[in-house]
């Protein structure tokens, strides 16, 4: 460390550039987080956007955020070095926050219904904030990132419960403001499933379906809602006929929307230009009509499905040959303790996201500012921003 202090001491704008690309961008989260110590000029390059989005979008392993619903304590990650090789590692959160509802640029958004509160977490640096739900209408949530304001945000679509009908409701959060703020859109009436949005490339996906009058008469079923993170505005997208059925689910992979068709085998497909077509089809993979497959990660020619909320599988596209992911065979260690699970069928229901290494939210700063840690004042406060 002292060798690059004094290296760092010495360096001009073109060795710093050389630095980041040779060097810091070949190191993990945890040790780009350590360089910071090394100068302020490297502190300030590491807190820099740009330098951020290159680190999330660099050709690093992904990882497998794994959260037992019955267990909503305990968490594991699944970290992969190549196709055969990968490690697990468990840890605790907070009780309570049972539901994943969406992650990106790193970062995983956790609810806690009963309590109205939200959790964000970076899972590689253990940066945790928790902040207030505002009000008590339930409705779908998506997390995504504005690139334009570099800020993240929350997306909450209420139920129009008491609105007028032809008017949407949406709450939106704001981490670099830290408070709620109300937006209202007329002629946009749906219906959602009550699963997250995904988010890819500045907009966020709900399954979901049109109405247009009252009685609810359904005018197009089976279609994405999307809504646009930085413009914050909808749209939808028209599912292919295959897709239209009941046991088809939506996941991230490489960058692109892709939804997993259970039917007679699995099917990937990926959407491009605002159209799906078919990519992977799993042939020896025998599904059940009963259960659902969601794509996690795509990795060369090997593919990690979890399946049912009870077992990650990995799939070998090329050999046609599953496996089960070891670990996941039985009740985690910890939960043995307490008498899950022993010598039978695994019980702990899970639920699974992918998600990069990322150093966020070191860009998330306001007045110069990092936010290093959750504020006692932030997490409880839970007014409107001004429009």
């Amino acid at each position: 460390m002292e060798n690059m202090k004094q290296f760092a001491g010495h360096t001009r704008v073109g060795d710093i550039e050389v630095l980041v690309d040779n060097i810091l961008m070949n190191l993990p989260v945890k040790n780009i987080c350590q360089c910071q110590l090394v100068s302020k000029s490297w502190q300030t390059m590491i807190a820099d956007s740009e330098f951020n989005h290159m680190v999330c979008q660099r050709n690093c392993p992904v990882s497998i955020f794994v959260k037992y619903v019955d267990f909503p304590q305990t968490v594991c990650i699944i970290h992969y070095s190549s196709d055969t090789s990968y490690s697990v590692e468990e840890f605790d959160l907070p009780s309570g926050f049972k539901e994943i509802l969406g992650s990106c640029y790193g970062l995983i958004c956790l609810g806690d219904e009963e309590q109205q509160k939200l959790l964000f977490l970076n899972p590689f640096t253990r940066w945790i904030q928790i902040i207030q739900e505002l009000g008590d209408t339930s409705g779908n949530y998506g997390f995504g990132y504005d690139l334009t304001i570099e800020d993240f945000k929350l997306v909450k679509l209420l139920d129009n419960y008491s609105a007028p009908y032809d008017t949407r409701r949406v709450m939106i959060y704001s981490m670099k403001d830290h408070c709620w703020r109300e937006k209202s859109y007329e002629s946009w009436q749906f219906k959602l499933d009550p699963s997250a949005a995904n988010f890819v490339a500045d907009k966020l996906y709900w399954r979901g379906f049109l109405l247009k009058t009252p009685q609810q008469q359904v005018v197009e079923e089976d279609v994405l809602i999307t809504f646009n993170i930085c413009s914050e505005t909808f749209g939808r997208v028209r599912l292919p006929e295959e897709l239209c059925g009941r046991y088809v689910t939506f996941g991230v992979i490489e960058n692109k929307l892709s939804a997993c068709l259970s039917a007679q085998d699995i099917s990937i497909w990926f959407l491009n230009d605002d159209q799906f077509q078919r990519s992977i089809t799993l042939a020896n993979y025998k599904a059940n009509l009963h259960c659902l497959v969601r794509p996690l990660y795509l990795r060369g020619n090997t593919i990690f499905l979890l399946r049912a909320k009870r077992k990650i599988t990995k799939y070998n596209i090329t050999e046609d040959s599953k496996v089960q992911i070891l670990g996941f065979n039985k009740t985690p260690v910890s939960l043995q303790a307490l008498g899950f699970g022993l010598m039978s069928e695994p019980k702990a229901r899970m639920e699974a996201i992918g998600f990069v290494q990322s150093l966020f939210p070191l860009v998330c700063q306001r007045n110069g500012k990092h936010d290093d840690e959750p504020s006692k004042e932030i997490s409880k406060r839970r007014k409107l921003c001004p429009c």
